[in-house]
């Protein structure tokens, strides 16, 4: 039975970056969380999530994207620019 994501436990439009950091970590060599964009998501939750040293090992997950890659969709990095809320 699926759980009713509209109760008090489940506010609509959570965002749960402590879940997005525990499955990258929990499978870092399976092929889909190597690509890019996946990273690119890991680095944005790390970043959000804000535990010490986050920003810092996000900021080293962006620089070896965009070395490897060359390129990051400017979306994904205006989170680390601006304050949490700037952009709302």
């Amino acid at each position: 039975m699926c759980p009713n994501i509209m109760s008090p436990a489940h506010p609509p439009y959570t965002q749960d970056y402590e879940s997005m950091v525990d499955l990258a970590e929990s499978i870092p060599d399976h092929n889909q969380i190597q690509k890019a964009p996946i990273q690119v998501q890991y680095a944005f939750a790390l970043n959000r999530r804000n535990k010490e040293k986050d920003r810092d090992k996000a900021l080293e997950i962006l620089e070896k994207v965009t070395t490897l890659f060359k390129t990051i969709t400017v979306q994904f990095c205006l989170g680390f620019s601006c304050p949490s809320g700037a952009m709302d």
